[in-house]
């Protein structure tokens, strides 16, 4: 394997590693952002519903579930549930929060969110007359999380472009003393005395064609005085 395909190899790993990191990372501080807010919000959402709830006619069920379906019909919750002490209930519940789902069902798999049930008691003068439980919809949060992963992965993958095109152009420039030297080598064997006059300012190189030109001076002056 040449020099420069090593470099390119190493880069281009460098860069996976860094790009796994930092999606490890940021998956991993979303999640937690996103679990908080899903939660906050069904415990909130919990909250007034139960205050509202218990402002209405405990047989009233109409007027109960126009109130529970006025905040179902955001569609930022999976379920809510109504139930009264009496055992009946009023339940409303959705698989997904849009026709089609906004993260690849692997990407579920791998990175799985911790949805928690908010509850909330409905009172009336003092008296417990029911339950509201309420679980927020994490198809949302999906979406958002799958759009930061992707919007992260494509701009990664740009770099690991860039940098591979840059990273070849420079190595070009770097090993051109090289060929220089390895053209000046076999010059040798046909007693073609060549002197490479352009100096590489790095140091490595540098030191290997001053050493290269100093070989070629001496094998000069052994041939020159021999003949």
């Amino acid at each position: 394997m040449t020099l420069r395909r090593q470099f390119s190899l190493l880069t281009g790993l460098l860069i996976l590693v860094l790009t796994a990191g930092s999606l490890a990372v940021t998956i991993a501080n979303s999640r937690t952002h996103f679990e908080q807010q899903l939660n906050a919000r069904a415990f909130d959402a919990a909250t007034a519903l139960a205050v509202a709830l218990s402002h209405t006619d405990m047989q009233d069920q109409v007027a109960q579930s126009r109130l529970i379906d006025v905040l179902f019909d955001r569609g930022f919750y999976q379920e809510i549930r109504f139930t009264l002490s009496s055992g009946e209930e009023i339940h409303r519940h959705a698989r997904q929060a849009f026709e089609n789902n906004a993260a690849p069902a692997w990407f579920r798999h791998l990175v799985p969110l911790s949805i928690m049930p908010a509850d909330a008691d409905v009172t009336s003068e003092w008296r417990r007359m029911g339950t509201v439980t309420v679980i927020s919809h994490s198809d949302f949060a999906y979406r958002d999380l799958w759009q930061i992963v992707r919007s992260e992965t494509l701009w990664f993958g740009w770099v690991l472009m860039i940098s591979l095109v840059v990273l070849q152009m420079l190595l070009k420039v770097l090993f051109h003393p090289l060929k220089r030297v390895e053209r000046q080598a076999m010059a040798i064997t046909d007693r073609q005395w060549q002197v490479q006059e352009t100096i590489p300012k790095s140091r490595e190189l540098k030191r290997v064609v001053l050493a290269m030109n100093k070989m070629v001076v001496k094998l000069q002056t052994i041939f020159d005085e021999i003949g």
